[in-house]
């Protein structure tokens, strides 16, 4: 018998290791392929019902705002557009859960989403009581309702929706690693394959390893994006905590304080005396007005933030606008013993401002206001004001309010400017206590006219200085 020569041994070789690696390779992209739609089905999944969850979230708070639009509104008109436009976003929350409730979910979600049903038919029937009793003129059963029924219900179904979003996310990254699990076994198949095919091996390895490194870094790509998003979503829900809790904090105590006097004056009216009656009127005006105060602060923020606050901008000088602000703070410059200066640096010559005058103005009260707060009696604070010449081309001007009081601690200068971020010395309690909004207000305000302000300790002597910085109209005007 003839010996088969080294050709046809080569031959049969390459057919006999074709034959048994190619269906192996077929198969085993084939699974590829399968994992990589997996890994997309369950993502777009994952991020489908963290749009539902949020959109569900975003009309929550959307409607919380509302109601307290509606607490500080008394135009039947606009209650009214307020009530209809309640009406329409529970639509939007009704119609993204009911698409949530078509998704594949898992026994833990169905009992997420049926607490939260429960709940939000009492909180949505409480609210629309909310906003009639607005309408008709009832507020103090609405506002009775909206903090003993709609604030609370409305926190348990944010915690809901919380472990609804962790629970998805869980679920999300058992399903991930099952699929990498899967991915892991069908690359040592491949690689078994491999070790067979020989001649094949270069080809077949380096196409193997182009599709693998592809998945491997859309893999350490998609676990980044999830692990950014997760970020991201754990920072939001932690402001939106905070942001609720401060904002809970300071609507209850005027309200709280508004209530007690009107029940003390109702209940006690045929024998308090007219003194005393003019004292519990005044301390309802008084915590009126920081109700008031309070919800100006949030609309202006919220405003500045949507970048949706219009700037009336026109040339203005800047000695007389500070002039008015020295006026205005003028009863309570003597009430605390402080003296107020205005202060020009370099020469004496006009300088005009490109700015909304009204807006620079409520900056420089709340930047004042501020110094009055933390400055002890019988002390000074100077406004300084004058080009900043860092350019060489006057064009912008610095202010700053220089105060003697105790200045900024260290750990409280990152975040000062922050939403209800205010200096431990004083809790909102106090009677120097605030909303902690002013401060942010001004940031919103400066930066919107393209300028910046910070906040430092005086390196010469006791005391704090906010400095601000925005464009000039004009050299000398």
């Amino acid at each position: 018998m003839q010996k088969p020569s080294s050709k046809v041994i080569i031959w049969w070789g390459v057919v006999s290791i074709l034959l048994l690696v190619v269906p192996i390779v077929i198969l085993s992209l084939s699974q590829l392929s399968v994992i990589a739609t997996k890994m997309e089905t369950i993502i777009h999944e994952s991020n489908h019902k963290t749009q539902l969850t949020q959109q569900m979230h975003q009309v929550i708070n959307s409607r919380s705002i509302l109601l307290l639009k509606m607490l500080n509104s008394k135009d039947v008109f606009v209650l009214d557009a307020y009530r209809q436009r309640m009406g329409e976003l529970a639509e939007v929350f009704i119609k993204a859960r009911i698409e949530l409730l078509t998704l594949p979910l898992s026994e833990m979600e169905n009992n997420l989403l049926d607490q939260q049903g429960k709940i939000s038919k009492i909180r949505l029937i409480a609210q629309r009581q909310v906003a009639d009793n607005f309408v008709d003129g009832d507020r103090a059963i609405a506002v009775d309702i909206l903090f003993s029924q709609v604030l609370p219900n409305q926190d348990q179904v944010h915690q809901i929706l919380d472990k609804l979003v962790n629970v998805q996310q869980i679920k999300s990254e058992q399903q991930l690693s099952e699929v990498k699990h899967l991915y892991n076994t069908t690359m040592t198949a491949i690689m078994i394959a491999v070790l067979f095919a020989v001649l094949l091996a270069i080809l077949v390895g380096y196409l193997i390893s182009s599709r693998v490194s592809k998945t491997e870094n859309n893999y350490q790509l998609l676990n980044r994006l999830l692990h950014r998003s997760m970020q991201q979503a754990e920072s939001a829900n932690k402001a939106k905590s905070e942001f609720l809790t401060n904002m809970s904090h300071e609507l209850r105590t005027p309200l709280h304080g508004i209530l007690s006097y009107a029940r003390l004056g109702k209940d006690r009216i045929s024998t308090l005396s007219h003194d005393k009656m003019g004292r519990y009127l005044n301390n309802i005006q008084i915590s009126g007005e920081r109700l008031l105060h309070l919800l100006n602060d949030l609309l202006d923020l919220s405003k500045f933030e949507a970048g949706k606050m219009d700037l009336e901008k026109s040339k203005s000088e800047i000695l007389p606008l500070l002039k008015s602000c020295k006026k205005e703070l003028a009863g309570k410059l003597e009430e605390s013993q402080i003296k107020l200066s205005i202060e020009r640096d370099g020469q004496d010559s006009v300088i005009n401002l490109d700015c909304d005058p009204n807006r620079i103005t409520q900056v420089i009260i709340n930047l004042l206001s501020n110094a009055i707060k933390f400055s002890p009696p019988n002390s000074n604070i100077c406004i300084r004001y004058g080009y900043h010449n860092e350019d060489n081309l006057n064009s912008h001007i610095m202010i700053s309010v220089v105060d003697e009081g105790s200045g900024i601690e260290q750990g409280e200068q990152k975040y000062i400017f922050d939403k209800f971020a205010q200096s431990h010395k004083f809790s909102a309690g106090t009677s120097k206590g605030s909303t902690g909004l002013g401060l942010a207000i001004c940031k919103q305000i400066i930066h919107a006219h393209g300028g910046k302000i910070w906040a430092e300790n005086n390196k010469n002597a006791p005391g704090a200085v906010f400095t601000f910085l925005i464009p000039a109209f004009s050299i000398n005007a």
